[in-house]
Formats: C-alpha cells, sequence, structure tokens
C-alpha cells in the first residue's frame, strides 16, 4: 500500500503536475519523488485524474491499494464531489479508500499569507520590504549595496521577493534586512546625496520607511515570528513527519510561540540609538 501525492507548478510557460509517493518499509517512511507530467492542455479534475491513473498504471501499481492522497487546497484537487480526490476514489478501485489530507505545509502558508494581507502593521512591513527589493533590483543599485556589505564585512545578502506561494521568503526578507540594515541605509544616503539616480525621491521615501520606530518594531515581531514558523513548516515537510505528529508540532507552536516583548524591544533601542530614529513617546509622556 501507498500514499500518493502531487502538486502543479508553473515553468516557463509549462504546467506540470509533480508525483510523489509515501510508501513503508521495515516500518521506515520512505517518500519518492516520481516525474513531472505536463499538463498544460487542461488542469481540470478529470484530466489530472486521468494523469494519475495513467502513472499508477504504467508503474504497475493498479492492484497495490492507495490509503491516502495529498494536494493543496484548491477546489479541483480537494472538491468533496467533483475534485482530483472523490474522482480518483470513483475511478480506481484500489484508491476507493485513499484518505484525502490538506497538505500541513500548504496550509500553513496559507495562514501566514493570510495574515500579512490582513493586519495592517504586518501588511505596511511587508509593503516596505517589497519596495525596497524593487529599487535594489537594478543590478546598479544591488551592486553598490553588495560593495557597501563587502566594505563592512558582511556576507552578501540579497533581498528576496515576496511571493504568496512560498511564504517563507517573507521570513528571509525580514532577515536579511535586519543583517543588512546599516549597508542598506548607507546604499540609500550615498544614493540620496550624490542625487545621480533618477530614483532619488524613490530612495527618500524608502529610507523614510524603513527608519520609522514603528516600522522597525514590526519587523522584529515579525521576524520572530516567522523564525519559529520557519521551523515548523521544515518540521511538517520532513519525510517522515505522520499526520499525529504534525497537529502534536501545530499545538506545540500555539502554545510555546511566546515572544520576549523585553528582548524585543531592547533590540529595538539598540538598532535605533545606533540609527539615531526617534523613538515614540509613551501615552502620557511628552
Amino acid at each position: 500500500m501507498f500514499s500518493i501525492q502531487c502538486d502543479e507548478a508553473r515553468c516557463h510557460k509549462q504546467e506540470q503536475l509533480a508525483i510523489c509517493i509515501r510508501y513503508s518499509k521495515n516500518l521506515d517512511v520512505c517518500e519518492r519523488f516520481i516525474e513531472f507530467y505536463d499538463v498544460s492542455e487542461n488542469q481540470n479534475a478529470d484530466s489530472l485524474v486521468a494523469v494519475l491513473i495513467n502513472f499508477i498504471n504504467s508503474s504497475n501499481l493498479s492492484n497495490v491499494p492507495i490509503i491516502g492522497q495529498s494536494y493543496d487546497g484548491a477546489a479541483v484537487m480537494s472538491g468533496s464531489v467533483g475534485g482530483v480526490q472523490s474522482k480518483l476514489r470513483q475511478s480506481h478501485p484500489s484508491a476507493s479508500q485513499a484518505v484525502y489530507v490538506h497538505c500541513m505545509a500548504h496550509k500553513l502558508n496559507l495562514v501566514v499569507v493570510d495574515m500579512c494581507k490582513h493586519l495592517k502593521d504586518a501588511r505596511n512591513v511587508f509593503n516596505g520590504l517589497e519596495a525596497l527589493y524593487v529599487h535594489f533590483s537594478k543590478p546598479a543599485k544591488d551592486h553598490k549595496l553588495s560593495t557597501i556589505q563587502n566594505k563592512l564585512g558582511l556576507k552578501i545578502t540579497k533581498l528576496e521577493k515576496l511571493i504568496d506561494t512560498r511564504w517563507v521568503c517573507r521570513y528571509k526578507s525580514c532577515n536579511a534586512l535586519i543583517q543588512n540594515y546599516v549597508s542598506v541605509l548607507m546604499a540609500l544616503d550615498n544614493e540620496i546625496v550624490e542625487q545621480k539616480s533618477k530614483d532619488v525621491a524613490q530612495a527618500i521615501g524608502v529610507r523614510a520607511t524603513i527608519s520609522n520606530f514603528k516600522f522597525i518594531l514590526y519587523l522584529f515581531i515579525l521576524h520572530e515570528v516567522l523564525q519559529s514558523i520557519n521551523i515548523l513548516s521544515t518540521q511538517l515537510q520532513l519525510k517522515g513527519t505522520t499526520l499525529g505528529q504534525s497537529g502534536h508540532l501545530v499545538k506545540g507552536v500555539k502554545y510555546t510561540e511566546a515572544i520576549d516583548h523585553g528582548r524585543l524591544g531592547e533590540d529595538n533601542k539598540i538598532m535605533c540609538g545606533k540609527l539615531a530614529v526617534m523613538e515614540v513617546p509613551e501615552e502620557g509622556h511628552t
């Protein structure tokens, strides 16, 4: 017996279906990537099921029981009536008892992306990070940033583009800015002082955004939260992780994730002190 996993991905205008299988061998869980299948012509449930059945038959697995199936939560895959998970059970006798599980790592991705979109302060931070990425995406500006990083003895780190389907880039983007904050500010300041670039106004705006106290505060908070979630996501994607273990991992993060606000406050004060950033006064104080 085995379980089947698949997901779609687009590469050079071609829609591909990646298929993996999971099975046990001497009580050890094995996970194997099989192949990419071109599904550019049609991506409806019937077409995808046909590809899966073709794979099963061509691999001489038609008589081997399929006990599980795991996909993303898109209706074409997860639909209880017209989705792949339902149609595969109906079309292939050996899969009649295959339990559908929405990929836990994918569910986690959806939660993080929705959080980043709907919380105003998180949205402001990532809008600032995206503007920073766009500004330094030009080769000349990126080269100047790398040169400054070298002079400061820092590891050259590229700013990450934010992609909804890969939430981990949000963690990497926060981390990249925190680790290279001084070099980024120096690159922006040099550009503003030189007044040679037509993007000076953009540089002034980006600098004002990332040097704002509130931006820095939420940058550290999001980095701390996403760091824990990144560890959870990595654990969820291990080939030996079971459904039960996944549940315990999620509960563990929910109950143990307690951000040390005092430490975060100290980190912010240190960075703001170094950069002469104005702190927001507490209520009742002038």
